[in-house]
């Protein structure tokens, strides 16, 4: 069956020799508005602005015993304000390193790419008819792009555009190992937006994300988080639509929308957030269910999962780079995913 999105794809190929041999453009648009025309582009809590979020949680002990019922204590004349005891947080960023938490252990690259050779990518489209996969992508496609958007490769970095009509991801079509390191750079182009990796990305009967029967996604948040796919995602810079920064990264656990299950597990101080002119370095390592993050040296969350939010720890799985649409365009270098020998149970 022709599908009418081919002929507005451009793909820009060299004239003499092999595809895979010269510099290859890949502009891929969107075709169809996937959020109601005047939709907020938020997606849950990692949408919201840092002021919706903060005006939730930035309570004064005294609002805070108000909310939860109890009397408002009235203070002695003269008497200082006793501040509330923090409580720690056992899931708390180390204060080592995350060079230091994997000494010892051997990394073997499985995936790499610098974005200064050509990569093949499709559409979601040429893989999906009346809503659902019904085939998967050939072993010669590098990535696949779900929503509205347009990629482009150019001096060594993978550009990501946003359509104003929704937000999409690209996903890498490989399946990486349960435990992982992932490495790379990201610029915000504008000063504003949302960024997410999603990784350790399954079916919800353990089958690969492209499995034919699924549904498509489309880049519509709640395919991803509630839908018929498990994974793990990190949003690691994020801000309104104004530019106003949330300040912390998320981590949370998509786990197909169980009843009365949230899906956030921690979070930790963010320090990208719409901050352009300068390129950041992310890793996010996956030591079986033991997940941190890395941003520029600094690590903002390490987590272990212990089979919270109704379900297992997730193992291997796809890895994919979600903007949303407020995002306009970012880039990114450098990608590398390493498997963690010996594997971390």
């Amino acid at each position: 069956m022709k599908n009418p999105l081919h002929e507005s794809r451009n793909w820009s190929w060299p004239l003499a020799g092999p595809w895979w041999t010269g510099t290859l453009t890949a502009v891929l648009l969107g075709a169809t508005a996937l959020l109601p025309s005047g939709a907020h582009s938020t997606e849950g809590d990692d949408a919201s602005s840092s002021r919706s979020q903060n005006a939730g949680e930035d309570l004064s002990s005294v609002a805070c015993e108000e909310r939860e019922g109890g009397e408002k204590k009235v203070p002695k004349p003269g008497a200082k304000e006793k501040k509330p005891k923090r409580k720690k947080d056992p899931h708390a960023a180390p204060t080592v390193s995350l060079d230091e938490i994997l000494k010892g252990r051997t990394l073997k690259t499985v995936y790499e790419t610098s974005f200064d050779e050509p990569i093949r990518v499709i559409r979601e489209d040429e893989l999906v008819e009346e809503g659902k996969f019904v085939r998967q992508p050939s072993e010669d496609v590098d990535w696949v792009l779900e929503g509205p958007g347009e990629v482009e490769v150019k001096s060594g970095r993978l550009h990501l555009r946003n359509d104003p009509t929704g937000n999409c991801v690209l996903w890498n079509t490989r399946v990486f190992p349960e435990s992982f390191v992932a490495e790379w750079d990201f610029e915000h182009l504008h000063p504003q937006g949302l960024a997410i990796l999603f990784f350790a990305a399954h079916g919800a009967e353990g089958e690969k994300i492209f499995a034919t029967g699924l549904p498509g996604r489309g880049g519509n948040f709640g395919n991803y988080t509630k839908g018929k796919i498990l994974s793990y995602h990190t949003s690691y810079t994020a801000t309104d639509e104004q530019g106003v920064p949330r300040g912390s990264t998320h981590l949370k656990k998509n786990h197909g929308g169980l009843a009365g299950e949230g899906n956030k597990l921690t979070g930790g101080p963010g320090s990208i957030d719409g901050r352009t002119g300068m390129v950041h370095r992310l890793r996010l390592a996956k030591l079986g269910n033991r997940i941190l993050l890395e941003i520029n040296g600094e690590v903002s969350f390490d987590y272990t999962d212990e089979g919270s939010r109704g379900r297992p720890p997730y193992g291997e799985g796809q890895i994919g780079f979600r903007q949303m649409r407020h995002a306009i365009e970012a880039s990114y270098g450098s990608f590398t995913v390493k498997a963690i020998e010996p594997a971390v149970n």
